[in-house]
């Protein structure tokens, strides 16, 4: 979630065709190339497509808390390596992973400013965040995503003092729980969110 130089070029370099690393490692010459006013931040960066029933994910971790995925029996994973965050050296080279998301699955990112909300002396990514993800297994994306935004704000009363976004992505009819052939596309159910007033 960014309203900056990643925001605009990020997607653009995408419906240009550059694979996923390509993408970033041409992000992060842009940024350094702002000298002075160039920030380093971090990103998540992938691309779905269709093969054989089942959805591939190639996606690039650029220093962001890994995203998770649910399975419809509710088992929770992290997935994807974080590797060096945007705009820190000049010289980066990326590399994308490649993954499977089968049918109900639940594609889950969220931002450092949910996993750290603090209560006291606890983090909510320390304690019940991963069980709470648990239990959006069956849920519609934006349903699951207004969830957890709940969840950040029910976890304590103190101000909110970091930028939050949570995106939910839902694998729909189409894709198969193994990769046997399908002749049907694949469905993503949508829902994001930016809890931070």
């Amino acid at each position: 979630a960014g309203d900056g130089l990643d925001a605009k070029l990020t997607p653009a370099l995408a419906r240009a065709g550059f694979p996923v690393a390509a993408t970033l490692e041409r992000l992060n010459t842009a940024i350094l190339d702002e000298g002075p006013r160039a920030r380093f931040l971090t990103l998540l960066c992938g691309s779905m497509h269709l093969e054989g029933g089942q959805v591939r994910l190639e996606l690039v971790n650029a220093g962001h808390p890994p995203p998770f995925v649910i399975g419809p029996d509710a088992d929770v994973r992290e997935i994807g390596t974080p590797q060096i965050l945007l705009g820190v050296v000049d010289h980066v080279v990326y590399v994308a992973e490649s993954l499977v998301l089968a049918r109900d699955d639940l594609l889950v990112g969220v931002t450092d400013g949910v996993l750290e909300r603090r209560d006291g002396d606890k983090m909510l990514g320390e304690g019940p965040f991963s069980e709470e993800l648990a239990q959006t297994a069956h849920l519609p994306a934006q349903a699951a995503a207004e969830r957890i935004r709940r969840l950040v704000a029910d976890f304590t009363d103190a101000p909110q003092h970091d930028d939050m976004a949570i995106m939910a992505i839902r694998i729909q009819q189409g894709a198969r729980r193994r990769p046997e052939g399908s002749r049907t596309a694949a469905v993503a159910g949508v829902g994001q969110v930016s809890p931070h007033p």
